[in-house]
């Protein structure tokens, strides 16, 4: 049976915006025209595919989630780990009756269905064994601009000022997702994407509206206020999460740090990044604080 996360939310919710288009929360992946050949981005826990709304010619972004679709790299609990965050995040999102703040991805909706729904539309399969899996669909803006990691790539290091806009907008985000009770958890230059635009020095990115993406990292904040586990990309996450500690909302303050460390160098990690393990020896009384 398909499963459609938030419906009864759903009904009561804003319809999703892009640009002009208003679409209510999706239901099925009959309601899109998707060009499931050419992958517009790939992680270790899913995919992600340029789409169309079919009733009102919407463009938008369509990450599939599945077992059957696993990379190498990925394992069984890793993707199931992701769906579950990611779901629990748009839930929370979608909860929100506010309108979408513009440094966050604006999320649409999400559901699942068979996978021979998007096989049938050129969907490859990395485990033919799997084909009778679920896969899961999360539908959010499309954002065409690239990522911050491909602009440092491309240009290298900003320009002080322009690094300071980026990171004021960014802080903005990660403030309006905290409030929010959500932790991203992985924040980093590849997590960062822009519209489609010109009129920046540095290459073509809206440097107030970059917005950040993937929450398959991200939770909601339990009513104790600590989290725990290791989650994060090396180099970006903070040192009490690798030291096994609780943390908290700070975590993500800590690696936008490192994101501005990247923008001033062009794309650099700090130096004592090099070995994991000369964080995980911090002694007790650090803190995030």
């Amino acid at each position: 049976m398909r499963r459609v996360y938030g419906s009864a939310v759903a009904a009561l919710h804003r319809p999703f915006m892009a640009g002009t288009c208003r679409v209510k929360p999706p239901q099925c992946l009959g309601e899109f025209a998707v060009d499931f050949t050419s992958p517009i981005g790939m992680g270790a826990c899913g995919s992600v595919f340029a789409g169309r709304h079919l009733e009102t010619n919407c463009e938008v972004a369509i990450k599939t989630m599945s077992r059957a679709l696993l990379t190498a790299e990925a394992g069984g609990p890793q993707v199931e780990a992701g769906i579950k965050n990611e779901s629990e995040v748009f839930e929370r999102v979608l909860l929100d009756g506010g309108m979408p703040h513009p440094n966050v991805v604006e999320v649409m909706g999400f559901f699942d269905g068979q996978i021979t729904e998007a096989t049938e539309k050129g969907l490859k399969l990395c485990h033919d064994e799997l084909a009778d899996e679920s896969v899961h669909y999360f539908v959010m803006e499309l954002l065409e601009g690239g990522s911050l990691q491909d602009h440092l790539d491309q240009h290298g290091a900003m320009k002080e000022d322009e690094a300071q806009q980026l990171t004021r907008s960014l802080c903005e985000g990660l403030a309006s997702l905290h409030e929010k009770g959500i932790v991203h958890r992985d924040v980093k230059p590849g997590n960062v994407l822009f519209r489609k635009t010109c009129g920046s020095t540095h290459g073509d990115i809206d440097l107030q509206g970059p917005k950040l993406i993937d929450f398959s990292h991200a939770v909601i904040m339990p009513a104790e206020g600590i989290l725990t586990g290791e989650s994060g990309t090396r180099g970006y996450v903070a040192p009490e999460i690798l030291a096994d500690k609780g943390y908290g909302p700070k975590c993500d303050v800590f690696s936008l740090g490192c994101v501005l460390h990247a923008m001033l160098t062009g794309g650099r990690l700090p130096k004592r990044h090099a070995r994991v393990g000369m964080v995980t020896r911090l002694p007790s009384s650090v803190s995030p604080e």
